[in-house]
């Protein structure tokens, strides 16, 4: 638009200049421009240009033309989709966090009014010990104090989160888990959360993304056979975000650190018996006419 308007503007001022030239006798060799019709062009900035009937100049460029233009967009015409791929494995690993407050589910023992009491660290101390006693790797153990807790009325809360390499022994490491609790501390244990994974992911990512793939393109065919086009080649490609309601990242990422309280995991399937990788491409193909 700017290159046009530039030739507008020139446009404007030469046929003043021009008439005024020719008023006062000007150089006989000067032979005035002829009028561009409609039939005329000029390249503009590596565009093709034209002139209306009315004397603007009309930019028309071509692809070629379009891929050196400053501002146009690279995207090439053709149809886009969006492939879904995914590949489980059997979880040799899961993440265990431990939302630990006054009260043991939400009820503040012995107080009918909120409070807000902040935990000390030193008191998850006989927690992580009883951990550790049961095989947690104690690089893999964090604590997170002055947590809001929700359950507790507005009260403190602190959150363990570790790493148990036993995915199928869930009900020994929390029955130790909540004794230390009750016994060694003055909070009660409020709440789980576990997120199964495997410690080799890149290859269910590897499998899960070249599902997408062959997705992708089965999709795009039968668009493209229902326009009555033949679908072309790849012309670009990327990873969405996870199609899961809550959002969150997909693949080995979903996998890698246990969501927030207010959202759950985005990785599909999720259990002692499987976990599942998600992998969404979008993916666009060039057309071409039948």
């Amino acid at each position: 638009m700017a290159a046009a308007m530039r030739g507008r503007f020139a446009l404007t001022l030469t046929a003043p200049i021009l008439a005024l030239i020719l008023a006062c006798g000007g150089d006989d060799d000067a032979q005035p421009r002829a009028t561009p019709g409609d039939e005329d062009s000029v390249d503009l900035e590596g565009s093709s240009s034209s002139f209306g009937s009315g004397g603007s100049l009309i930019g028309v460029a071509g692809s070629g033309d379009l891929a050196n233009a400053p501002n146009a967009s690279t995207s090439l015409p053709g149809i886009t989709v969006i492939g879904y791929g995914d590949a489980a494995a059997k979880p040799d690993e899961v993440l265990i966090r431990l939302t630990i407050g006054q009260g043991e589910f939400g009820v503040i023992s012995g107080s009918d009014t909120p409070r807000l009491e902040l935990i000390d660290e030193a008191e998850m101390q006989p927690v992580i010990e009883a951990l550790k006693r049961q095989g947690a790797d104690e690089s893999q153990i964090s604590v997170s104090t002055a947590i809001n807790s929700p359950y507790g009325f507005g009260g403190g809360a602190a959150q363990v989160s570790f790493r148990w390499s036993k995915p199928s022994d869930l009900k020994s490491i929390f029955d130790v888990a909540e004794d230390t609790v009750r016994q060694e501390t003055d909070q009660g244990l409020q709440n789980v959360e576990v997120l199964f994974t495997v410690k080799d992911c890149e290859p269910l990512e590897q499998q899960a993304s070249s599902a997408a793939l062959e997705d992708a393109q089965r999709r795009a065919e039968h668009l493209a056979q229902l326009a009555g086009l033949q679908l072309g080649g790849i012309t670009s490609i990327s990873e969405v975000a996870s199609n899961s309601v809550y959002g969150g990242p997909s693949g080995c990422a979903a996998l890698e650190e246990l969501p927030s309280f207010e959202f759950p995991s985005s990785s599909g399937n999720n259990s002692a018996s499987e976990v599942e990788v998600d992998v969404s491409l979008q993916v666009t193909f060039a057309l071409q006419e039948s």
